[in-house]
């Protein structure tokens, strides 16, 4: 992003540099004066990691590590990754339509590249979510370019499979551009965005040419030391393209529109694209994971054989609810079977208490001696959905 058109304060500038000097700028390419400019263009294509990423003649000594040493290289290698990344906001308008009533929110934005390019091209709400604090930088930013941009302080929990400190709440679009790459449970990290999306999720990540199922883990520990094992893959992970798609499908997005490489680009920046996938997907069914309290069953069932002898579980006595509209209800440990005499057999959630349900229909309690006996009801009443209400009813009452 090219600011040199907008007027930048002294004190604007001074939160600018002190944030290159902190090193949270550097990867994302803005140039906010002739005599200032990162981004990581330099170290993509020429694959040195970690260098290349400043021009500052005046620079702070503390930078002196990361300063470009081809300033003509520096400058043409951000272009083209700008070009890119423009192309990544260009791609989501093209597809979306007017953005002006949608909000956005990206898991690891960085330096808000994206989000503040969004909120240009008239997006409703931006939210950003980074572990490296961004308060002032964004300040300054939306000052200059008159946005609205928000930055909330977040760590991504590979152990948990959410976001710490500052949850996401549902957006239009969750966003996700160069993150799984660094993530233990990339799986999980796909599945927290689209459960957060009420419309469409994009990803950009590094992918592995395969036709298999399959994750791809580097050397793990390589950008940070402070993750214990087996959190600490950080770096160069990599999905398959099938399972890729597959994660998306399963979370509800199907529709699946996949970003082309800009015919523009020249042949050594096309072959670094295309060791990356970006896609837009859209959700076309309204489901969530499990990694939501409703996205479905968790735990497998509990053997009848092995509850007696697993430590902790209630001893309760598991007992049959039966109502006047003709629902029969059946409680073991804490799962709920029904059967319906239009619907015939369905699973109740657990926020379905008993005690709501008898409330709620007026039901009445028939306590089992055993709980053989109970799960002998269960499995008379899931056989028994094709007998008609009235026989259904006799057998209760009997």
């Amino acid at each position: 992003m090219d600011l040199r058109k907008h007027t930048i304060t002294p004190k604007q500038r001074a939160v600018i540099e002190q944030n290159i000097i902190t090193r949270v700028l550097g990867y994302q390419p803005f140039i906010f004066a002739d005599d200032l400019e990162v981004g990581a263009g330099q170290h993509f294509i020429q694959e040195i990691k970690h260098t290349r990423l400043l021009h500052w003649p005046t620079h702070d000594p503390r930078v002196s590590d990361v300063l470009t040493d081809d300033v003509d290289l520096f400058r043409q290698s951000n272009a083209r990754l700008r070009e890119v990344y423009e192309r990544f906001m260009d791609f989501m308008v093209e597809q979306l339509g007017d953005i002006r009533g949608l909000s956005f929110a990206e898991v690891g934005c960085n330096t808000g590249y994206f989000l503040f390019g969004l909120a240009l091209r008239g997006a409703r709400r931006c939210l950003g979510y980074d572990f490296s604090p961004g308060y002032e930088l964004f300040q300054a930013l939306n000052d200059i370019l008159g946005t609205r941009c928000e930055f909330h302080f977040a760590d991504w929990d590979s152990l948990q499979h959410r976001l710490n400190y500052n949850p996401l709440p549902e957006v239009d679009v969750a966003m996700s551009i160069a993150v799984t790459c660094h993530l233990a449970d990339p799986i999980h990290h796909l599945a927290y965005l689209c459960d957060h999306s009420r419309k469409a999720v994009f990803l950009w990540c590094p992918i592995r040419d395969e036709n298999r199922l399959c994750l791809y883990f580097d050397t793990p520990g390589k950008l940070t030391r402070q993750l214990a094992w087996p959190l600490s893959f950080d770096q160069d992970v990599r999905f398959s393209v099938p399972l890729l798609r597959m994660c998306l499908e399963q979370a509800g997005f199907e529709d699946i529109r996949e970003l082309s490489c800009p015919a523009s680009l020249p042949p050594e920046w096309q072959t670094w694209f295309s060791g990356q996938r970006g896609y837009l997907a859209y959700r076309t069914r309204d489901i969530r994971t499990a990694l939501t309290p409703e996205g479905g069953k968790r735990t497998r069932d509990i053997p009848p054989a092995a509850y007696a002898h697993v430590p902790g579980l209630p001893r309760q006595v598991p007992f049959l609810v039966k109502s006047h509209h003709s629902y029969n209800i059946v409680q073991m440990h804490d799962k709920f079977y029904a059967i319906d005499r239009v619907l015939g057999a369905m699973d109740l959630t657990k926020a379905e208490t008993l005690s709501s349900l008898a409330r709620r229909r007026d039901g009445r309690c028939f306590i089992t001696k055993t709980l053989a006996e109970a799960e002998g009801l269960v499995d008379w009443f899931l056989e028994s959905r094709k007998m008609p209400p009235a026989a259904v009813l006799e057998r209760v009452s009997a």
